[in-house]
């Protein structure tokens, strides 16, 4: 599992130092999170050294120059960002491409129109599910790298239920764990003993708060 360095930021109107379009690096050194310059400015490829990008944006069109580009992996998602759309389903197809991104050293882009919303919500349930973070710690860590992001209030409920979710599987895989291998097992094979004990602090974690976010 992967440590962050964690940042809290509370207000939903804090600042932004920065174009709100422009990328922020979220997950060092191969997630960025933003907006749409991308697509007015497919230079900003090789400035980053972006290698992937994922659109979520169903009003983004890929930009041609970038979509076929043999040096750049180009997913569009095209998500809404409205009150009955069930971002949830497009999870794991967007985890594809950002495991994809680490495992080749690469860099990605996860941006929508703006970098507030829709591709937030991908980035922090993916902090959820590969880092092992809660909800909150998730939410305030992309807040402290970017903090105009604010997920609107289907897709906080969302990712609330994404949390139980994951809680849920880590105790079922906990149990199932214990059940296979008991604590200790005696291995009389080689001729002597081996004390086989299941440590239990890296595989379940503490269930967690749900929060209301305001």
């Amino acid at each position: 599992m992967h440590s962050l360095n964690m940042g809290n930021n509370n207000s939903r109107n804090n600042y932004f130092n920065g174009h709100y379009e422009d990328p922020s690096l979220v997950i060092e050194p191969y997630v960025y999170l933003g907006g749409a310059s991308i697509n007015q400015n497919p230079k900003l490829a090789n400035s980053y050294g972006i290698t992937h990008i994922l659109n979520m944006a169903s009003d983004q069109a890929p930009n041609m120059h970038l979509f076929g580009n043999p040096n750049i992996k180009y997913k569009h998602i095209p998500a809404d960002d409205v009150l009955n759309y069930n971002i949830r389903y497009h999870f794991e197809e967007a985890f594809e491409i950002i495991d994809d991104a680490r495992r080749t050293n690469g860099r990605i882009l996860v941006h929508c129109t703006m970098g507030i919303s829709r591709s937030a919500t991908i980035v922090i349930a993916y902090l959820m599910s590969r880092y092992n973070m809660s909800l909150r710690s998730a939410y305030d860590y992309v807040r402290s790298k970017r903090s105009i992001v604010a997920p609107n209030s289907l897709f906080l409920k969302l990712l609330q239920d994404y949390e139980n979710e994951l809680r849920t599987s880590v105790q079922r895989e906990y149990i199932e764990r214990k059940r296979q291998f008991p604590a200790k097992k005696q291995n009389l094979q080689n001729g002597f003993m081996n004390n086989i004990s299941i440590n239990s602090s890296g595989n379940f974690k503490r269930p967690v708060k749900s929060y209301a976010f305001i």
